[in-house]
């Protein structure tokens, strides 16, 4: 006696010339409460966090909406994931201060700008031309700078409720100890990998925070090397025929005796460095999303 297994498709299929995407309202909220308790339940193993009846999820839900309508994901910068994150990291923490060092466009800063916390915002970003918030909308002090995080004095910031986001694409160890010297002590890094990560950029975070926190299994002298594919980088001749083809990169790293050692005094100033949760499950993006993981570390 044979068994048949009919499968029938639950999807309804159409052909159509025009990209939709669309997801009830119903269902994003149900997705945002998901998100938020995921958030909520890491945060509250590790850092000392309001009741979760003080949380209006409905505002929260709204507010998110409203940031996401300004379509600054389609510009580039981090992933809707990732915003949704940072946001709900912010909403959680409530810092007063926000530092950021790589803001590009602002979609991190604007993750942070609706807070009722959030009182002032101190970014970092050598090249301010692709920047697109209208900072006279947005509710905190927002101070935009061109030198480097490394150089700005914060002595006179009440750092005790601050958050610091490392978007920079900068040497992880060295913004460790950097953030330390300032007294800084709640930092995020994006970006800061491993194997994975640091093999499908042109720019990695080198050496990131996988290579610091397991320093002691490698050796001086160990290397990576990778090769990455990307467009030709000039606004004008990419346009041109000729230079349409892609550049080929080869990119190597050596573990030197000087960043074993900075590797192991950043890695002594670590208190604490957990992945933050993934939120690919509750956001969408139509980005082809490498590996984007975030990490939340506290300094001693």
């Amino acid at each position: 006696m044979s068994t048949h297994f009919f499968f029938k498709d639950v999807l309804k299929r159409s052909t159509s010339k025009s990209n939709i995407i669309f997801i009830s309202d119903n269902a994003k909220r149900a997705a945002f409460v998901l998100a938020f308790d995921e958030i909520y339940s890491f945060l509250s193993l590790n850092f000392p966090v309001p009741d979760r009846s003080s949380f209006d999820i409905d505002i929260l839900f709204c507010r998110f909406q409203d940031l996401v309508a300004s379509d600054l994901f389609s510009y580039g910068g981090v992933s809707i994931n990732n915003f949704l994150g940072l946001h709900l990291i912010g909403s959680i923490m409530r810092p007063s201060l926000y530092i950021e060092s790589g803001f590009y466009i602002g979609t991190s800063i604007l993750a942070f700008s609706t807070l009722e916390s959030t009182q002032e915002i101190i970014a970092f970003d050598p090249d301010h031309s692709n920047y697109l918030l209208d900072n006279n909308r947005l509710k905190p002090n927002i101070n935009l700078y061109t030198h480097d995080f490394s150089q700005h004095d914060f002595q006179k910031e009440n750092l005790a409720h601050s958050i610091v986001y490392f978007d920079d694409h900068i040497n992880t160890a060295e913004r460790i100890i950097q953030a330390y010297n300032k007294g800084l002590k709640t930092l995020i890094f994006d970006d800061s990998t491993g194997f994975s990560g640091t093999m499908s950029r042109l720019f990695p975070s080198m050496p990131s925070l996988f290579f610091i926190r397991n320093i002691k299994s490698f050796s001086v002298g160990d290397e990576i090397c990778w090769s990455i594919s990307k467009p030709y980088n000039s606004k004008v001749l990419r346009f041109l025929p000729f230079f349409n083809k892609p550049c080929f990169y080869n990119l190597k790293f050596v573990l030197t005796k000087e960043l074993y050692d900075l590797c192991l005094e950043a890695n002594s100033l670590i208190r604490f460095c957990q992945k933050i949760p993934d939120l690919r499950d509750y956001a969408y993006s139509p980005k082809k999303i490498v590996d984007d993981s975030q990490y939340i570390v506290t300094l001693i």
